[in-house]
């Protein structure tokens, strides 16, 4: 059960860096400091 939890953190850190690597342009809005949405 540990590993999915891993897993998922991993899959949330992932998509936090490859968003902000995708959207890092002028025009976006700007994102908290934290990049860490809480989305739950």
């Amino acid at each position: 059960m540990i590993t999915l939890v891993r897993r998922a953190a991993a899959l949330c850190v992932l998509g936090a860096a490859l968003a902000a690597c995708g959207t890092s342009g002028p025009a976006q809005a700007p994102r908290p400091a934290s990049g860490t949405p809480s989305a739950a």
